[in-house]
């Protein structure tokens, strides 16, 4: 299966886009605007205990406390655990709104082929490894190299990789646990202990195994050489990696024919080619998807007709939950089913597609007695809505419009296309007064001068009739 990665790089945004055989089927936003908190181990001081949630809540330097559970504590620290304790901390699940992130005391260090658990003795090995004689020699490995009681899990990528580069990678975690195990309770609260790869690097890899024919596309020359680097230390040649660098202005979404698909991860609704369409609802306590048949002909063979229905809707909802990265509790409202041999067939529909798009974070389970498709997926980082969207005044929507982070970022396209278009240098850009604010307290104005070759002249306006900016030369 052919896999392409692209990377578009810009002052205000990255995008990046998996695609199989040409099609997307997972988005990543990254900004320089916002911190990077999950891929670190922090210093957090336990600021409050809430004994009826079981829970502490710790300043760890964010805007926010963080939620952390007593299940979560290493013995050592839960034996003491007062207010003011100082411990360190990973961030395993990023939240919006009101609520602090959530975190584990119980930190990890990520390898290509396995990771370390300073905290929490014993080896496990990925049930995908399936030669015993093989899961035992790696665990022999690691029981001579390390004299520590840290634990280890092995995942599925050292069933690939030779005795030499696993060996080497098990030394670096445990000199890197050495080292943070010497200096975890020496540091001032917020200081960082420990830090991995950027999430954007992490979640390039996520989607690359070494069997793959994965491209990769990018239109940065320094991020292509940080990216090429990097892909040689997780033992990609330049034989196996196929990465090009395409340095042009022009949108990579539009070149490779995903911007139209992007511009739907923020539509409510759907259509599906036969007619029917998906409307999408994200709630604080879950997304529901409700399925209808609307121009669909259903007239024929009903039952036949309701059934490609539902795997249409079934096929796009699931692509729209990896697009969108949503997570959490999601339920799929399909056209009723009267037949318990079809209800079942969607069933294992849903799996076989998660299956072909090697999605392991989402779980299905059968649908119930009301036709109700369930899954679950666990949360590694915000979805889409929650990263680009606001809440609207107008339509009291909790998504219901372009944050002003998408806005400047949308700004920032628009003079893309300029630059490459006209010989004007000069432009005036009339502005909403709060995307004005976010231009000017950010420093964006001047670095997209710099970039686009352009002066600039930024006025805040209130006569845009809904538009967050206009542009005039």
């Amino acid at each position: 299966m052919k896999k392409t990665i692209l990377i578009e790089k810009s002052r205000v945004l990255t995008r990046m886009a998996y695609l199989q055989e040409g099609e997307l089927i997972a988005t990543y936003i990254d900004s320089p605007f916002e911190p990077e908190l999950q891929n670190k181990i922090l210093v957090g001081q336990v600021d409050q205990i809430v004994k009826n949630l079981k829970a502490v809540f710790v300043d760890y330097g964010a805007e926010k406390k963080g939620l952390l559970h007593f299940a979560q504590i290493p013995e050592e620290y839960r034996a003491k655990l007062k207010q003011g304790l100082r411990l360190p901390i990973q961030v395993t699940r990023l939240n919006k709104g009101d609520k602090g992130n959530k975190l584990t005391a119980k930190v990890s260090m990520q390898g290509r082929y396995m990771v370390c658990l300073p905290f929490e003795p014993g080896i496990s090995i990925s049930k995908k490894i399936k030669q015993s004689a093989l899961r035992e020699k790696l665990k022999e490995q690691i029981r001579q190299s390390c004299k520590r009681e840290y634990g280890f899990i092995i995942r599925t990528e050292a069933m690939t990789c030779s005795i030499e580069d696993f060996e080497k990678e098990l030394k670096d975690l445990i000199q890197k646990a050495d080292q943070f195990m010497k200096s975890k309770d020496y540091l001032s609260k917020g200081s960082i202990l420990y830090e991995e790869l950027p999430t954007s690097l992490s979640w390039i890899f996520d989607h690359m195994t070494m069997q793959d024919e994965i491209t990769l596309i990018c239109d940065d020359a320094d991020y292509s050489e940080k990216l090429k680097e990097v892909c040689h230390q997780y033992g990609y040649t330049d034989k196996k990696l196929d990465l090009q660098v395409l340095t042009e202005k022009s949108n990579l979404f539009f070149v490779y024919g995903i911007q139209k698909q992007w511009d739907k991860l923020f539509e409510r609704k759907i259509w599906l080619k036969n007619g029917g369409n998906i409307v999408i609802d994200c709630t604080e306590a879950m997304t529901v998807i409700d399925v209808n048949s609307a121009k669909a002909i259903l007239s024929k063979n009903a039952r036949q007709a309701i059934l490609e229905l539902n795997q249409l809707a079934i096929q796009e909802g699931l692509l729209q939950v990896l697009r969108r990265n949503l997570s959490g509790i999601i339920l799929m409202d399909l056209v009723e089913m009267t037949e318990a041999e079809d209800r079942e067939a969607a069933y294992h529909y849903a799996k076989k597609i998660l299956e072909t798009y090697g999605e392991k974070r989402t779980l299905v389970y059968p649908l119930t007695e009301l036709g109700i498709l369930q899954c679950t997926r666990s949360k590694k980082q915000l979805s889409v809505g929650q990263k680009l969207l606001e809440g609207c005044n107008v339509c009291g929507a909790r998504e219901g419009r372009y944050n002003m982070l998408y806005e400047a970022f949308l700004l920032e396209q628009k003079l893309k296309n300029l630059h490459e278009q006209t010989m004007q240098r000069q432009l005036y850009i009339h502005c909403h007064e709060r995307l004005y604010d976010f231009l000017i307290e950010n420093d964006i104005l001047k670095q997209l001068e710099k970039t686009y070759d352009m002066t600039l002249f930024l006025e805040k306006s209130k006569e845009l009739q809904g538009k967050a900016f206009l542009c005039q030369f």
